[in-house]
């Protein structure tokens, strides 16, 4: 039974045995802040922080492509969906510092999934639609109303930051990156020296995502901590293997420390071994090779059976149509700045780009580094 209704008449809906609206028939933006007002008194924590993450699922690409583009909206049905939103919104702000720590760092996650996607700045939203009021109430002017709900979630986690668990520190530190986002605090701190501190001691319960998504945030705003990448090597490194680490797992970590610049030769070659040691390297997609082979050349580093058994690999694909653009440039290049070359390799690179009606989809960046690269190899 889908949660439909627009009805002036409010019918509470039904709450699970703790309390939590159960969102997950919900097929639209509308119809979760349909369900959500109707029983806007008895919104606790725990519904307010499943509704914002429910909405940014409804509104994720992979979910809209699926769904017919409405391109405007009647005025009074825009005006009572920002009415709802509105309402929604500010109980969630007013109630925040009652959160416990999971539903903090999930509320964090759900603002931050869905601000990510309504600031994409290349991508139209119609006047009223879901997208459009989400912004213009997630986001504002300026980026006024971004920065006062994540330096809110920081003020709000501080108190309790010790009690956060190690899923709760790192969905904290990803919510904020992934909308540039790097609160500072009355002491001149910032809140991501605060999620260090409290991490480092739970390196070892932190899930393989979790490390992954940790140290990807802490680079992606810059916010340098050596100590940090430094223990979170140690403890990788010192894992018996790495058979929990999925190939995203992994790409993103070495990507992290290729770009702080804080590499770890014994880091690059754990990750190494286990990648040769790997049966079939069927899992890794094309984004995985070209990060994890780029990250070794930006690390001053290489591995030659590495870059062997991923050039084999690619050398024995039927084609390399799901390789993009930017791949194939970090790739070659990749493999110009650490290995020289591999000329089997190479050449399978430049067949695939002479059978391509045209070079359209080639920035200049890619155009250079693969110019370059196929230069060096001569």
């Amino acid at each position: 039974e889908r949660c439909f209704g627009t009805s002036s008449i409010r019918h509470k809906p039904k709450q699970d045995r703790k309390g939590f609206l159960d969102m997950r028939s919900c097929q639209t933006v509308e119809e979760a802040a349909d369900m959500a007002f109707n029983s806007f008194d008895d919104l606790y924590p725990g519904s307010l922080s499943s509704f914002w993450t429910k909405v940014s699922q409804l509104i994720a690409p992979r979910y809209q492509s699926n769904k017919p583009t409405k391109q405007s909206y009647e005025h009074d049905k825009r005006q009572h969906l920002m009415h709802q939103l509105n309402s929604i919104f500010s109980k969630t702000m007013g109630e925040m510092k009652t959160f416990e720590p999971r539903r903090l760092a999930q509320t964090a996650l759900g603002f931050g999934k869905i601000v990510r996607i309504v600031d994409n700045r290349g991508q139209r939203h119609f006047q009223g639609t879901p997208q459009q009021i989400l912004r213009d109430i997630l986001i504002g002017q300026n980026s006024q109303h971004k920065d006062f709900i994540f330096q809110s979630v920081a003020n709000a986690s501080m108190p309790i930051l010790p009690k956060f668990d190690s899923r709760c520190l790192a969905n904290l530190a990803y919510a904020n990156a992934i909308v540039d986002s790097v609160p500072m605090l009355e002491d001149g701190s910032t809140l991501f020296d605060h999620i260090a501190e409290k991490s480092i001691p739970l390196l070892g319960k932190f899930e393989p995502q979790g490390v992954a998504n940790m140290v990807w945030s802490f680079e992606k705003v810059k916010a340098s901590n050596p100590r940090l990448f430094d223990e979170v090597s140690n403890a990788v490194v010192a894992l018996d293997n790495l058979g929990k680490f999925d190939p995203q797992a992994l790409s993103n970590i070495l990507l992290a420390f290729a770009k702080a610049e804080e590499s770890n030769p014994r880091l690059f070659k754990k990750v190494a071994d286990h990648i040769v040691e790997h049966g079939n390297l069927g899992e890794f997609q094309p984004q995985h090779f070209a990060n994890i082979i780029w990250a070794f050349a930006k690390a001053e580093g290489s591995d030659s059976r590495l870059f062997k058994k991923v050039a084999d690999h690619i050398i024995a694909l039927d084609n390399l149509h799901s390789f993009n653009r930017q791949n194939l440039s970090n790739i070659v290049w990749a493999f110009a700045k650490a290995e020289g070359s591999n000329s089997r390799l190479f050449k399978k690179v430049a067949d695939h780009i002479i059978a391509l009606d045209n070079l359209h989809s080639f920035n200049r960046q890619n155009l250079s580094n693969i110019v370059w690269a196929f230069a060096k190899a001569e």
